[in-house]
């Protein structure tokens, strides 16, 4: 018996300068029908497959700005092609999406996924994520920022202490890198609402306070100082305590 031939999957059109192309890799046909909705007039190329041998297949093709992971199956899945593509490309975002699988879960972020998000999908979270992840894949490679004993990483939602690692939220890791960026300075509460949402309204007038209280429970350490002060009327100023 002759093997039948898998047609090679078509490839999305050009993209512009302000075009993102992402990879979505998943079998369940709700879901793919779901985040079709979700992109639907959003600035973004969506290509889709439904194994990992044709997602292998299409990513050294299409070199994706991002790949959205569900839990597939098959001779490879999903945990395969996460070590496979972190073995070639470390900083590729790979957002993978697990439904109540706990255990997918798990597996995606030990095998090397950026960001495991709980499905069904929020869209403003989705959107608002693959814009963070994807923008500095769009420039020049950046160095990590480091400030005293901290240290930022450039692409991936994360932070060293003292050299221990600690994950972050991708909203809370833009805030910590914009400011420690300005270290030293005051920076405008309007300026960080802008920086975060851009044009966008922030979800709630209280969701900047929010993020700084969440950051500043990360932070806290036996150093005993405050990192991130509340300039009456004029903003906040980011300090790293304990540095030389």
């Amino acid at each position: 018996m002759s093997e039948a031939t898998v047609a090679r999957p078509p490839l999305p059109r050009a993209r512009s300068a302000n075009q993102l192309v992402v990879l979505v890799v998943e079998q369940r046909a709700a879901v793919r029908a779901e985040l079709a909705g979700i992109f639907a007039g959003q600035p973004i190329t969506v290509a889709t497959c439904d194994d990992v041998p044709r997602a292998l297949l299409m990513l050294g093709r299409l070199s994706p700005d991002a790949v959205l992971l569900g839990p597939v199956d098959g001779r490879l899945d999903a945990t395969d092609f996460l070590r496979i593509v972190r073995a070639d490309d470390p900083a590729l975002p790979v957002v993978a999406g697990a439904e109540g699988e706990a255990g997918f879960a798990a597996a995606a972020a030990a095998a090397g996924a950026t960001v495991v998000l709980r499905q069904p999908y929020r869209a403003a979270e989705l959107l608002a994520l693959l814009g963070g992840l994807t923008r500095t894949r769009r420039v020049a490679i950046e160095p990590p920022v480091e400030v005293g004993r901290l240290r930022i990483d450039a692409v991936l939602p994360r932070m060293w202490v003292d050299g221990v690692e600690i994950a972050l939220p991708q909203r809370e890791y833009e805030l910590l890198r914009y400011l420690a960026e300005r270290s030293g300075q005051v920076v405008p509460r309007a300026e960080l609402v802008e920086a975060l949402w851009g044009g966008d309204r922030a979800p709630s007038s209280n969701a900047l306070t929010v993020h700084i209280m969440r950051l500043r429970k990360r932070l806290t350490d036996s150093a005993n100082g405050e990192w991130i002060r509340a300039i009456r009327g004029h903003g906040y100023l980011f300090t790293v305590p304990g540095s030389r």
